[in-house]
């Protein structure tokens, strides 16, 4: 206990002070949080904890690491940048932002990772054969209405 995190996109740190393993997830109490109401401002924000300088662990890459990366496929052509990561059942997955300002999810299997070397700043992936196809890039909806969408 007593470990410092900080709250995702501010400079406010949480010191925590006691933890229980719930499914999924767990409980967590904050010495800064004194009750449920004002924790509730918590809710969908990530915390993060920083990393020893040497883990002792050199196999582990964090997701951290591998957001930023360029995933590449066999013949070195560009897919896209890792955006970030989230864990499907028992892989993880990376969203993968295209040239295009799209969206492709790769999971991190080795029937479509070829090579994975994100401290060398890039991600080999295979997509033939894959039912994996990126999605648009998102629109912005005009503030104008449509003629039908005004009220008569």
């Amino acid at each position: 206990m007593g470990k410092q995190f900080r709250v995702e996109e501010s400079d406010r740190r949480l010191t925590l002070t006691d933890w229980s393993p719930a499914s999924p997830g767990g409980f967590a109490r904050f010495a800064e949080i004194a009750d449920r109401g004002t924790a509730q401002i918590l809710i969908g924000r990530y915390l993060s904890l920083p990393l020893a300088a040497d883990t002792g662990d050199s196999g582990r890459v964090y997701w951290d690491e591998v957001i930023g990366v360029q995933v590449r496929d066999r013949m070195g052509e560009l897919i896209g940048t890792v955006i970030d990561c989230y864990r499907a059942g028992g892989a993880e997955v990376y969203i993968v932002r295209t040239a295009d300002g799209g969206e492709i999810d790769v999971p991190a299997v080795a029937s479509i990772i070829v090579s994975f070397t994100p401290r060398e700043g890039v991600i080999i992936a295979d997509l033939t054969g894959s039912d994996l196809t990126p999605r648009g890039p998102k629109r912005v909806k005009s503030a104008r209405l449509e003629r039908s969408d005004r009220n008569p």
